[in-house]
């Protein structure tokens, strides 16, 4: 299986590792996008995403946002810096209808740069 798979141990999951990135972190913006990142010992970079029902009230919505951001990961976890961290995409605004992955790659390209990810 190739390197572009996106595995539960790169998953932040459980409600205090968000809360504990959140609280500590650095934050990024860029667009829609906020970034928090956090230096974990995992040895690999975790990616967790969130969309609020008040920013997007339709799941369909909320479940592409997610999509669009998992891919971002998944396609450019290689490239990433060698420091493992623990990143959290919050979606601030409601992407639009007709969004498209190299949109949204863009955006959040810009921001990993920003904060020295890629």
């Amino acid at each position: 299986m190739s390197g572009r798979t996106f595995r539960r141990p790169e998953r932040v999951r459980k409600s205090r590792e968000f809360q504990a990135a959140r609280a500590s972190g650095a934050s990024f913006k860029e667009g829609p996008f906020v970034l928090t990142k956090l230096e974990n010992n995992t040895g690999r970079h975790r990616l967790g995403v969130v969309v609020s029902s008040y920013t997007m009230p339709l799941a369909h919505k909320r479940n592409r946002a997610k999509r669009l951001v998992r891919e971002f990961f998944r396609q450019n976890k290689k490239d990433m810096a060698a420091a493992a961290h623990d990143l959290i995409i919050i979606v601030r605004r409601p992407l639009p209808d007709n969004v498209e992955y190299k949109s949204v790659d863009e955006k959040l390209r810009r921001l990993m740069k920003r904060a020295k990810i890629l």
